[in-house]
């Protein structure tokens, strides 16, 4: 895990999409075109040069644009039909376009249809679209204020991701949806209004905004903002939070059962965080992504997942006692907690994923449940070699296993050093084990000496008693040789 692929995951699909685009050959059969003289015949596909045309229907459909080519405008006709739509990926990468002025003949932009066009200062959208699709504006890094139109209702999954120096958001009374990572990474963006009628809003969807200052929701019957954090209604879920706009302690409030991923992603600021609710059972992949100021946080017992890169890049964070139903560590939770020194597992843990502890550097030693049943590559002992373009073994780090399990396994086959625990108790019970036996055969002799001596002693005095009473019979007293003389006779 060289780096968090998912940050530049919109820019990579528009660079993809441009070598795609890069790649379309010319279409020779249309290489002499008559120039537009009134309204011609509708062709299946041709081109001008700059621009390549579908037929669709209503009219054309830009399908691609030569990347190099200087593009004042992006043309609303063509030989006198009506272009309706701009095509996947048609302007992706073009980066000599400076106004995406889209013509109000368009009904639909395709996915990605502007991307990466990293020139674009201006944008305008016709009212005659609905949908903002899927990473249509994305890594339109010159764009500074993006307005979008009455009648739109969808604005799609990172359609305006990598904006970053986008300042002012104007979204419109009709939008209901608000897609995952629609606006990620827009580190310029200070303020953000939810209109009344946004209903769904996805994961990311403000994700690394480092300077956002407020969120607000005002009329919103589906989302309530507190202290500039992003909540359902309920209070059930915790959306995101205002970068610029928290306190340096947090206390995550009774009701929450859910943080989504990237809540407090880049809250550098913030420094402890207490999870009072025990209801919460997820904390969603990168929710506290490089909060490097955050040293403490406390986890409740009823927490079960938490999700990949959840702390990652939490250079402050000391120790962490997970809680008891915690079942799965996802991959690189905590990737790259410098500081972390001290970690406590709960019997009752499952799974450790793929560099959940790498480039931990001062975690010298882990004791793992015997309950753990996977350790996922480079999980545990792990760091950056000294260039950092792969992993090597962290010198002097240890694990506490048990016989027989994963973590054994685990320890084995990357050669770590390690201590079988339930091993040694076993030696100790068998020590104690014989130490009573020795002690209760020392018991029984000295019990049975004591009884041979005192079946000894009644002998002794039997035998004494005999004698004595056969003395006795035999005694020559002068009492016994009176009785026995017998009488004379005087005369």
């Amino acid at each position: 895990m060289t780096k968090m692929a998912k940050l530049n995951k919109f820019i990579s699909a528009a660079a993809a999409a441009l070598i795609a685009v890069m790649q379309i050959p010319a279409f020779a059969a249309f290489a002499d075109v008559e120039e537009d003289v009134g309204r011609e015949s509708l062709e299946d596909t041709l081109t001008d040069g700059t621009f390549t045309f579908e037929h669709v229907e209503g009219g054309y459909k830009i399908i691609a644009c030569d990347g190099s080519a200087i593009i004042s405008e992006i043309p609303a006709m063509r030989n006198g039909y009506a272009i309706v739509e701009i095509g996947e990926s048609a302007f992706a990468g073009c980066a000599f376009i400076e106004g995406l002025e889209i013509p109000d003949t368009v009904r639909a932009i395709g996915e990605y249809a502007f991307a990466g066009c990293s020139a674009a200062k201006t944008l305008v959208i016709p009212d005659t679209v609905t949908e903002i699709p899927t990473g249509a504006f994305s890594g339109c890094s010159s764009l500074t204020e993006i307005i979008i139109p009455e009648g739109v209702e969808t604005v799609g999954t990172g359609a305006f991701a990598s904006c970053s120096s986008v300042t002012n958001v104007e979204l419109p009374e009709s939008l209901t949806t608000i897609g995952p990572s629609a606006f990620e990474a827009c580190g310029a963006l200070t303020e953000f209004n939810i209109p009344a009628n946004v209903a769904e809003i996805g994961e990311f969807a403000l994700t690394n905004c480092y300077s956002l200052e407020t969120i607000t929701a005002d009329g919103n019957s589906s989302f309530v903002v507190e202290d500039n954090v992003l909540y359902n209604t309920s209070k059930t879920t915790l959306h995101r939070a205002a970068v610029a706009g928290i306190d340096k302690e947090f206390y995550v409030p009774e009701t929450v059962t859910t943080i989504m991923g990237g809540a407090f992603s880049y809250c550098t600021e913030l420094e402890k965080v207490f999870v009072t609710s025990e209801k919460l059972t997820e904390i969603g992949t990168e929710a506290f992504f490089f909060c490097t100021g955050l040293s403490h946080i406390e986890l409740p017992n009823s927490l079960v997942t938490i999700k990949s890169s959840a702390f990652a890049h939490c250079t402050a964070l000391t120790d962490i006692e997970l809680p008891v139903n915690l079942k799965t560590i996802g991959e690189g939770a905590f990737f790259d907690a410098a500081s972390l020194e001290k970690v406590i597992m709960q019997e009752g843990l499952e799974t450790i994923e793929a560099g959940a502890f790498a480039v931990c550097d001062s975690l010298k030693n882990v004791v793992v449940p015997k309950s753990v049943e996977t350790v996922g590559e480079y999980a545990l002992g792990y760091t950056f070699n000294a260039d950092g373009s792969d992993y090597e073994k962290l010198s002097g780090f240890t694990m506490s296993v048990n016989s027989g399990s994963a973590a054994q396994d685990y320890a084995e086959d990357n050669d770590i050093e390690h201590t079988v625990v339930d091993k040694s108790l076993k030696d100790f019970a068998f020590i104690i084990i014989c130490v009573g036996v020795l002690a209760a055969a020392a018991v029984f002799a000295v019990v049975l000496m004591r009884r041979g001596k005192k079946g000894a002693s009644a002998e002794v005095r039997a035998a004494e008693k005999a004698e004595a009473e056969a003395l006795e019979e035999n005694d020559p007293s002068y009492e016994g040789i009176v009785e026995a003389e017998p009488e004379t006779d005087d005369k």
